[in-house]
Parts: C-alpha cells; structure tokens; sequence
C-alpha cells in the first residue's frame, strides 16, 4: 500500500487508496500500480526518486538531464519519446509514465521497465545525444548530459530520500511534461 500525502482542508480522503506491485528479474523490473478513488478524468503520473543524501549529509545523484531530483518512471528505450514532451516543449495527455482515471477516480497502470528497480540505476546514458542536443538548443536544461545515475531508495541503509516512488495528479493543466514534474499534485508515496 502507498502512503497518501495529498490532503483536502487539511486530512486525508479516507476512501483514497492505491496499490504497489513490483516484480523484478534480471536487469528488468514490472511495476503494477492501482488507484481508486482519486480524482475523477484526470492525468496521473509516477516520479522515480533519483536525488537523495548519504546519512550524514552529502547529496548525491539527480537528473542529469533536467537537474530535478526524480524522473519519469519509464524504461529508458523511451527516454527520446519523453524529452519531446518535457520543457520547453508542449506537454501530452498520454503519458508514458501516467494513466487517466476513470470517472470514479480509479485506474490500472503497469509499466515494464529496462533497468531493476530495487538496487539499480536509471538509465539516462540511453538518451540519443542529436535528441538531448536539440532539446537544449531549442531551451532544455543547459548543461544536460548523459549518465546512469542511482535509484534513491528510502529503504536503503544510509540513504535518505522522501519517496521511491511516488504518483502526482496534474489538475492544473491535465497534461504530461515528459521528464519534468511540472504543475502537479501529490498523492501517493511508497515507501
């Protein structure tokens, strides 16, 4: 079960849930995830945690392609796909990393991704370079590159972060933005 963190007037919807599976074989990992009664026709997506701190202090890992401290949770085949939807760019309202839900507020979405969840790495080195360059010539972040950066898992001894995942509502505009959180709203986080 996620955490819920979003609030209305200030508590937490009693009837709002959702539901975490991961599978996870060889250099791949499934991650099944079920919601009900969240907000009704509206576009939800789920951030991996990539920026975290050692015990102690010292920060580590980030986007090296947005700078921000999560990212899409998608394999990294389709890190081309998300960058034409990310910032500067226009959003969409089909995401690779997000669903819509239903007019009750519930919806299933599985993703199966080509990097392990649990103790790996998010694969940003599978980026085409011409795709990253031209992202930033036309006002992406400016010193963008290319890297596999760690997952940031809560769980983890001496790391800390605030979520592994966590699943956001985008009310404001009803769109995706790709690699970047943009305008949202969040829901639930696991752990």
């Amino acid at each position: 079960m996620m955490n819920d963190t979003n609030t209305i007037g200030g508590t937490p919807h009693p009837a709002r849930s959702a539901a975490l599976q991961v599978w996870q074989t060889g250099m791949g990992s499934t991650v099944s995830i079920k919601v009900q009664n969240a907000r009704p026709n509206t576009i939800y997506t789920v951030w991996l945690r990539v920026k975290g701190n050692v015990m102690g202090g010292d920060t580590i890992g980030g986007s090296p392609i947005t700078g921000g401290g999560a990212t899409s949770l998608a394999p990294g085949s389709a890190l081309n796909s998300l960058v034409g939807f990310t910032p500067p760019y226009d959003g969409n309202s089909d995401p690779l990393n997000g669903w819509m839900t239903d007019m009750h507020g519930n919806s299933d979405f599985m993703v199966q991704l080509d990097f392990p969840l649990v103790g790996g790495a998010y694969p940003f080195q599978m980026l085409n370079q011409t795709v990253l360059d031209d992202w930033t010539a036309d006002g992406g972040f400016d010193t963008a590159v290319r890297y596999p950066v760690p997952i940031i898992n809560p769980n983890d001894a001496n790391i800390e972060g605030p979520f592994l995942l966590r699943v956001v509502s985008h009310c404001s505009d009803n769109l995706s933005h790709g690699l970047s959180p943009s305008k949202r709203e969040a829901w639930f986080d696991f752990p």
